[in-house]
């Protein structure tokens, strides 16, 4: 087991650059879970301007469901500099006129047109009231399309969205839970450090002057092979068991639940994707500090394009759009499904296709793998 050894010892020489990115890792998960109030979000008040152009049972009643959860300002909407002033200055965070129609096409069902909105520049406040008005039109439509008038579907949904809601993940959970934002982070954090482990010993191990002193020994050329894959993989598997394990320590309660073994099953998956991207870079650089180039490159752009960093729901739909051909996009969306996150209603159909995407990741990879090594060996024959 020569070769197996060998891979750990060089493993130690690097251990420096991974041990970092798990304090790195850990720092953001302690940070995001232990000293986030998850109150602050939910008691936050916005000071929003209010016109009513409809002047309806329907408008009146949505006018004082936003006074009740939101401090309503006054403003000028006639004068559209002064309400901009108000907006620039922070004044008035948002500024929203219902505009005349809005009760007869929400009894007809319509959606569209029923709001003239200006707001500060976007920002988390602003998409939280974007939110909560979609919701409130959303529950009115259910309301009209169950029979309610709708003055009495505005009413009740008034009274529902307004009541305080208990949230709950599959695993019974009242609130968001840890292992969500633990996992989050996992899809960046994983790739970097599965890249400074495993990149660096397959580098070394297939060095040219390592394979002509072992080509000199008694070990064979499948032998060697073996012990490195050997060698890699448990590697790989050293390092996900190890966040799997610490993730309990953050919430036990959810890892050991039916969310934690789909939230488990997940991370597997984007392991296996890891090891091969790892492997592709490994064949394809000639230094460690290519290396550490190429994990940061990838590990943060991912991270920014595919939700770990920002949110899905606050990012443009044309970043989504570049997202989707990146396997952390397919991981955090199976996430947030499987732990109901950001708005995803858990389900199974839709969980097993982020998954299968990944799946297909592996495949591609693995193909891609196959033609580097191929495209090498034809090289040495030349």
């Amino acid at each position: 087991m020569q070769a197996f050894n060998l891979a750990f010892k060089i493993l130690k020489k690097n251990l420096g650059a991974v041990c970092m990115y798990f304090g790195i890792f850990f720092t953001m998960v302690i940070l995001m879970t232990k000293f986030n109030s998850t109150d602050a979000f939910t008691t936050t008040k916005l000071t929003i301007a209010v016109r009513d152009l409809d002047n309806t049972a329907a408008s009146q009643t949505l006018v004082e469901w936003i006074g009740e959860n939101h401090e309503v300002a006054d403003a000028d909407f006639e004068d559209e500099d002064s309400l901009l002033a108000k907006l620039y200055y922070g004044e008035v965070a948002y500024a929203i006129t219902i505009d005349k129609g809005f009760s007869e096409k929400l009894a007809n069902g319509e959606t569209d047109g029923l709001f003239t909105v200006s707001t500060s520049p976007v920002s988390y406040t602003t998409a939280f009231f974007d939110s909560q008005l979609r919701s409130f039109v959303s529950n009115v439509n259910c309301y009209v399309a169950g029979g309610f008038d709708v003055d009495e579907a505005v009413s009740k949904t008034a009274q529902s969205v307004t009541a305080a809601a208990d949230i709950n993940s599959l695993d019974g959970n009242e609130e968001s839970p840890d292992a969500f934002e633990y996992y989050r982070f996992l899809g960046f954090v994983l790739i970097v450090i599965m890249i400074s482990a495993l990149s660096a010993v397959l580098m070394t191990m297939f060095k040219k002057e390592v394979l002509a002193r072992t080509y000199c020994s008694t070990v064979s050329d499948t032998k060697y092979v073996m012990q490195v894959i050997l060698a890699c993989s448990v590697i790989a598997l050293g390092i996900w068991l190890f966040i799997v394990v610490t993730s309990m320590a953050f919430d036990s309660q959810t890892v050991f639940s039916k969310t934690g073994a789909l939230i488990i099953i997940n991370s597997f998956v984007y392991m296996i994707i890891s090891v091969e991207i790892s492997v592709i870079i490994a064949l394809l650089v000639k230094s460690r500090s290519a290396v550490d180039m190429c994990s940061n490159v990838i590990g943060l752009g991912m991270g920014f394009l595919c939700g770990v960093f920002v949110p899905s729901f606050m990012m443009d739909e044309s970043v989504l759009m570049v997202g989707r051909f990146f396997p952390a996009f397919w991981y955090n969306r199976a996430l947030e499904i499987a732990t109901s996150s950001y708005e995803q209603i858990y389900d199974a159909k839709e969980f097993v296709t982020c998954v299968g995407v990944e799946l297909l990741f592996i495949v591609a990879l693995m193909a891609a793998i196959l033609v580097v090594i191929r495209s090498k060996r034809q090289q040495k024959s030349l």
